[in-house]
C-alpha cells in the first residue's frame, strides 16, 4: 500500500495517516508495525536495489565476453525495472536528504560504479565503444530504462516488458559496442 502511494504521490507528499486510511488501519496500529515512513521507503527500494544487484551479479559471472556482460546487465537492469516500476520510479524520485534517503542513495551510487566498472573492463579489452568515460556511457544507457518506467504502465499501450527490453537491448547494441571492422580490400 505505502509502494502505491509513493508512487502516486510521491514520498514526501504521503503521510502515515494516509498510508493507514489506505490501509484500513488506525495510525498506531500501523506504528506498531513499522516504526515510521522511512522503515517503508526502505523495505519497497532496498528491494529494488536488491534485484538490481542480483541482475548486475549475474551478468558479472556470464562466461561471456566483456561486451555480452555489458549488455546482459543493461538487459537485466531493464527487466527488473519493467517488473518493479512502482520501485525504480520511487528510487528514482527520492530525494537525498529524505530520512533514510542517504543510505539509498549510497547503494545507487555503489550500482553506478559497478555498471561503470563493468563497462570499464569491457572498454579495455576493446569490446565496447571507448570514446565516451565509462561512468558517462553507463549513467546515459541507464537513462533509457530511467525514461521507459516514467512512461510504460503495464496493460496499457501496444507494448510487452519483453518487447522493450528487446528493443533497448538492441539499440543499446548499436550504440554502445564497437561497429565492425572494415574488411580491407
Amino acid at each position: 500500500m505505502a509502494a502505491d502511494l509513493f508512487f502516486q504521490h510521491g514520498y514526501a507528499s504521503t503521510s502515515m495517516q494516509n498510508i493507514a486510511d489506505a490501509s484500513g488501519l488506525h495510525k498506531s496500529s500501523l506504528y506498531h508495525h513499522v516504526e515510521g515512513k522511512a522503515e517503508l521507503l526502505n523495505a519497497i527500494c532496498g528491494r529494488t536495489l536488491d534485484a538490481l544487484f542480483a541482475s548486475l551479479e549475474s551478468a558479472v559471472e556470464a562466461r561471456t565476453d566483456a561486451g555480452e556482460r555489458v549488455v546482459t546487465a543493461f538487459a537485466g537492469a531493464a527487466s527488473v525495472a519493467l517488473d518493479d516500476i512502482r520501485g525504480i520510479n520511487i528510487l528514482l524520485d527520492l530525494k537525498q536528504d529524505v530520512d533514510g534517503g542517504e543510505r539509498l542513495w549510497e547503494r545507487r551510487r555503489e550500482y553506478d560504479r559497478r555498471f561503470s566498472d563493468l563497462i570499464r573492463r569491457a572498454q579495455h579489452k576493446g569490446e565496447v565503444r571507448d570514446d565516451i568515460d565509462a561512468l558517462l556511457l553507463g549513467r546515459l544507457v541507464l537513462g533509457m530504462i530511467n525514461w521507459v518506467v516514467e512512461w510504460y504502465r503495464a496493460g496499457e499501450g501496444p507494448y510487452r516488458p519483453q518487447d522493450i527490453v528487446r528493443s533497448l537491448t538492441a539499440f543499446m547494441r548499436q550504440g554502445v559496442l564497437p561497429p565492425p571492422r572494415m574488411l580491407a580490400r
